[in-house]
């Protein structure tokens, strides 16, 4: 996007080198600094199609994409989340991502002892997520929302609601809740799967992604046993009124097509994998979308000199590795770099490009190794408390809340801070430079709890104590949590040491 000047400035002053040159260009915004497909909602205009979207879209059984990271799960997920509700509001299927939140209510479920996972853990999570957007369906169509208040359905309906999502139960008049706790995982979802036809759906499309970005299954070996009660039960993947898509990393192939449980003759397995004329039209279709002068920009080649012209799209892509992630982080450092000149012409120089091959070689891909190396590491070591303490001072604090990262300084400790004791650190973080009362504090550790109800506050204190000694462990003699004395629950609380996390949003 553009940014807006604010009235009589100057524009010189109110831009960046990069907006100043993206402007110069005829470019809207840099178009290869989105280079995950999380969130990115404008991903259908520069989506590009290696060949195995619509095969694996209309799959109704189950099947599973393995992939390298960065070579596009994230974005086939999205896609086809796009297809369906609530995003296409005429679909007749129902999207539901079963991913880093998914995956943490359900260890959270188990006490983060992932051998204990059932697929009954599984279901309760999907149905959990289920209702939930099926809520949202109601509240944006009023027709959905009035059969699910309706005589016939009602009852039904907030059963499912009381059972997994309490703390957004309705209570429509007339409604009787009933009993379902003794009915088999398979019987849940099939009255979840009715309930959907009562509406008008044909069906719920589970989509499973994220284990190699989350760190608890970053570890193969830990994702296999996360994923085995639920990829080996064929009753559930393969439930009437469900079609589950599972998109998993290169590195489990092997396991899971050697594992007792696996069914090749029932999951279906789609390969992804990309030719230099895909990686190609990546550039371009993204450049296409970001142009705003006529003709559109089809290649880098476009904006270079002519000693790089000839090659810049082609080396790229062969740096790159085949992965559409590498393209995208290359094409945006190229601009990176170039708006960094301090003569900033029009086109990009052959040494600008030398820098970028220089970087990729020197910082980005041994950094990758060595973050890489030190998560399976950490993860796959059986003294999973011997974490090894390093006087950093008062190392930043970074969170990744969607993927479930935690760092401290150069450490990933996401493994050591389970349950509500990583739900209090994230709602500290969350709020960083503010003070979390503990009223606050119940409402986002314990949402659970309903309004009304109360969390003793020696519990919220207990959880406090408990995550500071986490932390100390990691960085003895530091103190990242103070507490705010006051007088009631709505003044007093605790608010994380400003010197001690890091003011980026990751």
């Amino acid at each position: 996007m553009t940014k807006t000047r604010k009235p009589n400035e100057n524009p010189s002053q109110s831009m960046s080198n990069l907006d100043r040159w993206l402007d110069r260009m005829g470019l809207t915004s840099n178009p290869f600094d989105r280079w995950n497909a999380d969130g990115d909602i404008e991903l259908p205009n520069y989506y590009i199609d290696n060949g195995k979207f619509d095969e694996f879209f209309q799959l109704t059984s189950p099947g599973i994409i393995f992939a390298k990271r960065g070579c596009g799960k994230t974005a086939q997920k999205q896609m086809i989340a796009a297809q369906c509700r609530p995003i296409t509001r005429g679909s007749r299927q129902l999207a539901v991502s079963y991913t880093y939140k998914g995956f943490e209510r359900t260890l959270e479920s188990v006490a983060h002892d992932v051998t204990r996972i059932h697929a009954r853990h599984h279901v309760h999570t999907l149905l959990y997520l289920g209702v939930v957007a099926l809520i949202e369906e109601a509240k944006q169509d009023n027709r959905i929302g009035d059969i699910l208040e309706s005589s016939a359905v009602a009852s039904q309906w907030l059963t499912y609601n009381t059972f997994f999502a309490p703390h957004l139960t309705g209570d429509p008049v007339g409604a009787k809740v009933e009993d379902i706790s003794n009915l088999s995982s398979v019987d849940l979802l099939e009255g979840f799967s009715s309930l959907l036809i009562d509406v008008g759906l044909d069906r719920c499309v589970v989509l499973v992604d994220g284990l190699d970005e989350f760190v608890p299954t970053a570890d193969p070996q830990y994702a296999i046993t996360f994923l085995a009660s639920l990829l080996g039960t064929l009753a559930i993947i393969e439930c009437p009124g469900f079609s589950f898509k599972f998109f998993l990393p290169a590195e489990l192939k092997i396991l899971i097509e050697s594992s007792a449980w696996f069914r090749s003759d029932r999951l279906r397995i789609v390969p992804i994998a990309w030719k230099e004329k895909e990686l190609l039209n990546l550039i371009g279709q993204r450049l296409i979308h970001f142009s705003r002068r006529e003709p559109k920009y089809l290649d880098l080649a476009e904006f270079c000199t002519d000693n790089l012209r000839s090659i810049i799209d082609r080396e790229i892509v062969a740096l790159a590795a085949n992965l559409p992630r590498n393209v995208l982080i290359l094409a945006d450092k190229l601009i990176q770099f170039h708006s960094q000149e301090p003569d900033l012409a029009d086109l990009i120089s052959l040494s600008t490009w030398d820098r970028v091959k220089k970087w990729w070689r020197d910082d980005y891909l041994r950094n990758s190794e060595l973050v890489s190396d030190g998560l399976n590491g950490l993860i796959s070591t059986n003294a999973r408390d011997a974490l090894p303490a390093k006087d950093f001072g008062l190392p930043l604090l970074r969170i990744d809340e969607e993927k479930g990262f935690v760092w401290l300084g150069d450490q990933e400790v996401r493994y050591k801070i389970q349950g509500k004791v990583y739900s209090m650190l994230v709602c500290l973080y969350r709020h960083r430079g503010e003070v979390c009362t503990k009223e606050r504090i119940v409402e986002e550790v314990w949402p659970e709890v309903k309004i009304g109800s109360a969390v003793p506050d020696q519990d919220i204190a207990a959880t406090i104590s408990r995550l500071r000694r986490i932390l100390a462990k990691i960085a003895p003699n530091s103190s990242y949590i103070e507490t705010i004395k006051g007088k009631t629950r709505s003044e007093g609380g605790y608010r994380l040491e400003p010197s001690g996390y890091t003011k980026e949003i990751i």
